[in-house]
């Protein structure tokens, strides 16, 4: 673990309150089950090895092992690491926690699938994530990765006036805050995959103009009518890359 990468002990539950029980957060899971479902179609018929690399509370890996799959959880959180075992107990699921940085993940283990999700936004240096994660990646193999987008994040902040901060180019959060403190080029993680040698299957922007909506029409609109518009188009041009996150599904 760097010294620069984020632990969110201590403020677990502000987390699942502010991100996974909001419209954010359904809309989020929403776009990586389409992608998935698009994407991986073999995972509906045959178990795999799945690692979730910084689960947090865990909730899309709870989906896959309620299908069979076989899951590790890891997390440098021991309070999210406890708050995704205490979610997959009362579910009646069972899967492997690891407290452990990513960097310290037992090399020797190799996965079908790795989830890294809302995570590298988070750490010092997410290209040794990403490198570390391909070395734990069975030969064709798939690894998820959702990030935050620094193109998502100056939109927003040229749509609400905040033109101070966009000439500043800074776009990460205070100490404490949810907002991440290293906010991604899309094209920097690409080229970073591409080194790797690893094949882009699929590239979504999650959450493409929610966030951008004004408060009045966006509570009056029915969630699942929002979701619709997202889902259509998610890997559109130029809507996809002015999403808040962005997906990537690849293949070793």
């Amino acid at each position: 673990m760097k010294s620069g990468d984020k632990n969110f002990d201590g403020i677990g539950s502000h987390f699942q309150n502010k991100i996974y029980r909001s419209p954010k957060g359904k809309i989020r899971l929403r776009v990586l089950e389409e992608d998935f479902r698009e994407t991986l179609p073999e995972l509906s018929s045959q178990p795999s090895a799945i690692l979730d690399a910084g689960c947090g509370l865990g909730q899309f890996s709870l989906q896959l092992a309620k299908e069979g799959h076989n899951l590790w959880m890891s997390d440098i959180s021991e309070e999210m690491l406890n708050a995704a075992r205490e979610r997959f107990g009362n579910s009646g699921v069972e899967a492997t926690f690891i407290h452990s940085s990513i960097q310290e993940l037992p090399n020797h283990l190799q996965f079908d699938l790795i989830l890294n999700h809302a995570v590298l936004e988070w750490t010092e240096n997410p290209r040794e994530i990403i490198s570390t994660l391909y070395a734990l990646l069975a030969t064709g193999g798939a690894i998820s990765l959702m990030f935050y987008n620094i193109h998502g994040i100056r939109l927003r902040n040229l749509v609400r006036g905040n033109l101070r901060k966009v000439k500043s180019n800074r776009f990460g959060g205070d100490s404490g805050s949810l907002t991440p403190s290293n906010p991604l080029d899309p094209a920097d993680v690409i080229s970073w995959i591409e080194d790797l040698g690893l094949t882009i299957l699929s590239h979504s922007g999650v959450r493409t103009f929610y966030d951008l909506m004004d408060a009045n029409p966006r509570n009056k609109i029915p969630l699942n009518d929002i979701v619709e518009q997202e889902l259509a188009i998610r890997k559109v041009e130029p809507y996809r890359s002015m999403g808040r996150y962005i997906h990537l599904l690849c293949r070793k």
